[in-house]
């Protein structure tokens, strides 16, 4: 993955820690995702509660007319969830 072409913070529940982020991902090319490469730039950038537990690819990030994040219909792939 050379690039993010837009992404999307969500939180899952955990019974610890209450919630843990979730980064919906974008691939700008068709390269795809490489999730160990994202996840070490998020842990050099960001402290150690912001870096998502998931990243999950998505075609698209739903957005409003105006260009606002529609976060309620980002959603976890079923056999995610049912881990």
């Amino acid at each position: 993955m050379r690039e993010c072409d837009r992404r999307g913070p969500r939180a899952a529940p955990h019974d610890a820690l209450g919630e843990l982020p979730i980064a919906f991902i974008v691939a700008a090319d068709d390269s795809g995702i490489d999730e160990g490469d994202l996840r070490s730039r998020c842990a050099a950038a960001l402290s150690y509660s912001k870096v998502p537990a998931e990243i999950i690819a998505v075609p698209e990030i739903p957005r409003t007319g105006s260009g606002k994040l529609q976060r309620h219909r980002l959603h976890r792939p079923k056999s995610v969830v049912a881990e």
